[in-house]
């Protein structure tokens, strides 16, 4: 067998075991259970961990580096529905308004941005302007939620229940990773990486 291939194989696997068991952490209560002060550093170490990941490992780093950028900003278009759930949340008095307010909108605008940047010519810059874009929306939404966190808001214990633990610790851990690695690869490479 082909070993990247396998490896390739392995990395779907830890995907999916990844996506399914924090549905489970939620819907059993667990996300609760972790005390709020090691939440947000639990987040960002699930950013952390691929991005050092593929650093660190040439064969994670040849896979993900064959990657298209357009399919990796396609991606993002997620956030739509992450945006959109916390904006419900928020109207159901389910989130802290600030947090709603920058996480939402945050997350709404860079899933807006996606088209545009799909649809200019291709260029390194818009590539490079939509991650600083979208991990900036990041280190706002995780700062404010961290800020409420802190403060022993008991608000911010939904964020960490179910369904909405999925967007935390897979959906942002998953999206700021591929922001970190697709900086990574535009700056430390010439061009873009095309279908």
């Amino acid at each position: 067998m082909n070993p990247s291939s396998l490896l390739t194989r392995r990395i779907w696997l830890v995907v999916v075991v990844w996506l399914s068991g924090i549905p489970l952490i939620g819907f059993f209560g667990w996300g609760v259970l972790i005390p709020p002060p090691l939440r947000a550093p639990l987040v960002a170490l699930a950013i952390a961990a691929p991005f050092l990941t593929y650093l660190y490992h040439p064969g994670i780093r040849g896979i993900i580096g064959r990657i298209p950028d357009a399919a990796i900003v396609a991606f993002h278009s997620w956030r739509a529905l992450a945006g959109f759930a916390f904006l419900a949340c928020g109207h159901s008095g389910l989130l802290p308004a600030v947090f709603v307010r920058n996480a939402g909108y945050g997350d709404l605008a860079v899933a807006a941005l996606v088209p545009f940047v799909l649809l200019l010519p291709e260029t390194r810059q818009k590539y490079l302007w939509f991650h600083i874009a979208g991990l900036t929306d990041f280190v706002f939404a995780v700062g404010t939620g961290l800020y409420f966190t802190l403060r022993g808001n008991p608000l911010m214990d939904y964020l960490f229940s179910f369904p909405m633990i999925v967007i935390p610790w897979f959906g942002v851990s998953v999206s700021g990773a591929s922001h970190l690695i697709t900086l990574h690869r535009l700056l430390t490479t010439n061009g873009t990486r095309k279908a």
